[in-house]
């Protein structure tokens, strides 16, 4: 009868490539290799046969599979990876924090006795009057702005009986280095006469520092050339005029908006590299650090203030990062033509806190509370502005270089496992895997695969005894890599292992990671980037005389 491999069934998390490869091989390279065999029908075999099992090349981000659901890589200037947990960016966008309101006014004017009489013996008369508007924007002193969007809607009305025009002329409003101007004729038929304007006001400038006190004034001039077409002016003649503006917004906007408190995050990280459920044993680093960057791109200064900086400890509620920083004050980006950011960043590491000592604990959380204050100085001369593309970001990482030591790490996992070989497996004299290993990573791996039945009782493993398939480079006092370390070995799998895993219903999974040691001795170890392990594997079979195929 022909063979009947199925593929391997394996449900684990991912614990890296190469603690996979020895128990892959056993189903997916035997029936690749048996597939082929019994496509020649009628042909008994007696024989080895062989095939490529593994060509890999790989570095460090093909080894952090625990961990890179909730953190990053990243490299130093040095060439040092480092793995990065940081929460998500926390910031205060211009546009949300600084909105312009909508704006209503209106201005009621007589002529004076001086105008009533001209026009009543000389037939005509030209009155001027000043139209003013103060701007309200919750206690915000607006300086100008760019208008992005935005219109105005302006109605004049005038009970005055007697024909004329008008002409408005927005001193605040300024495009192509003229202001804006709107002119009108009004005829008198008896009862009110109106006049209505509507205009978009984008790319308009507005100016509300003309006059005192230097913010929030919107003006205009008017202009009314009556012509007498009636007998009388009344006391109670007048004319009106009503400025709207609505959907207002700003490509930038100077003033001084207020001692506000921008942002005011408390959040956390959980820190998956010492709460993996595979992970056992003990990873120093060396040089942990936090930091607390910033990114402004608003033209106003600010103070950041770390209301407390803390790590969650197994048995221990909590501690805290020690000294957090007395008010750090942030810098304020540059007024350019174009927006402009600068960047601070304060960073804690082991010349100013204790975060060695409290990474050494294993921490399964990081978090922090803070706060940035807005003009923490108050009104001073210099005034804020902004683009509306203006941010103040805050991004809260804890990095973890690779620079450490591991003695006793170990990562384990158990899962299902069936073979579901049947009675072929007994046409299988030996699997032999042969190993040709480069690691340029001053890391050792150990690994080992234990088969086990439904009751978890061991019944045979891969490697017999246990060993290391990837000794660790050789590295100097700095624990540098000064050379990869080279080896190869084979793995011989007999009839009766053979049978043990066919029957094994489930699988478990070790590998130990230390640092190479120099000179016999333990030290920190330092992972780059241009750091790789070159692995080739390859599996031999060897077939009972009479096999049928």
């Amino acid at each position: 009868m022909p063979f009947k491999f199925n593929y391997l069934r394996v449900h684990m998390k991912p614990i890296g490539y190469i603690s996979l490869c020895a128990a892959l091989a056993l189903s997916g390279c035997i029936k690749d290799t048996l597939d082929k065999a019994r496509k020649i029908k009628k042909v008994k075999w007696t024989g080895t046969y062989a095939a490529p099992l593994i060509i890999a090349d790989l570095d460090l981000a093909d080894a952090v599979d625990l961990v890179k659901d909730a953190a990053s890589l990243g490299i130093q200037s040095d060439q040092t990876v480092y793995l990065e947990y940081a929460n998500a960016h926390v910031s205060v966008r211009a546009t949300d924090w600084v909105k312009l309101q909508n704006q209503n006014g209106s201005q009621t004017e007589q002529l004076s006795p001086s105008e009533q009489t001209a026009l009543l013996t000389s037939g005509a008369v030209q009155v001027m009057r000043n139209f003013s508007h103060s701007w309200s924007n919750g206690g915000m002193e607006l300086d100008s702005f760019l208008c992005s969007a935005g219109s105005m809607q302006c109605n004049f009305n005038t009970n005055l009986q007697h024909d004329g025009s008008i002409t408005l002329v927005f001193n605040s409003l300024i495009k192509n280095g003229a202001p804006l101007t709107l002119t009108g004729n009004f005829t008198y038929t008896g009862g009110l006469s109106s006049l209505n304007f509507n205009r978009d006001l984008t790319g308009y400038v507005f100016d509300l520092s003309r006059s005192a006190p230097g913010y929030n004034q919107f003006e205009a001039s008017v202009r009314l050339d009556l012509t007498k077409s009636g007998s009388v002016v009344l006391p109670s003649d007048q004319f009106q005029i009503n400025v709207s503006l609505n959907g207002m917004q700003y490509r930038r906007v100077h003033g001084y908006f207020g001692q506000t408190l921008l942002l005011n995050p408390a959040d956390s990280a959980k820190l998956s590299v010492f709460t993996s459920a595979l992970s056992k044993g003990k990873v120093q680093f060396e040089d942990p650090r936090v930091k607390l960057a910033f990114t402004n791109s608003m033209g106003l200064p600010y103070r950041f203030t770390a209301n407390s900086i803390h790590f969650s400890i197994p048995g221990v509620s909590f501690q805290n990062l020690n000294a957090p920083p007395a008010p750090f004050p942030g810098k304020a980006a540059a007024f350019s033509a174009l927006p402009s950011v600068v960047k601070d960043s304060i960073v804690y590491n082991n010349g100013n806190s204790n975060v060695k000592a409290l990474i050494a604990n294993e921490p399964h959380y990081f978090a922090y509370d803070v706060s940035a204050l807005a003009n923490p100085l108050g009104k001073t001369s210099n005034r804020n502005f902004l683009w509306d593309e203006s941010v103040l970001e805050l991004k809260a990482s804890l990095e973890l270089p690779f620079y450490g030591i591991s003695s006793t790490l170990v990562l384990e996992d158990t899962s299902d496992f069936s073979l579901n070989g049947g009675k072929e497996v007994s046409y299988i004299d030996w699997i032999r895997f042969r190993f040709h290993t480069e690691n340029g990573m001053p890391l050792s791996l150990g690994f080992q695969a234990y088969f086990m039945d439904s009751f978890n009782h061991v019944l045979d493993s891969v490697f017999t005894p246990y060993r290391y398939i990837l000794p660790g480079a050789t590295v100097d006092a700095g624990g540098n890599v000064t050379a990869p370390a080279i080896e190869q070995f084979d793995a011989i799998i007999n009839r009766p292992r053979i049978a043990h895993i066919n029957e094994a219903r489930k699988l478990r999974l070790r590998i130990m990671v230390p640092t190479s040691q120099y000179n016999g001795s333990p030290g920190p170890v330092r992972i780059t980037r241009n750091q790789k392990i070159k692995l080739k594997a390859g599996v031999e079979i060897k077939l009972s005389a009479n096999a049928p195929i």
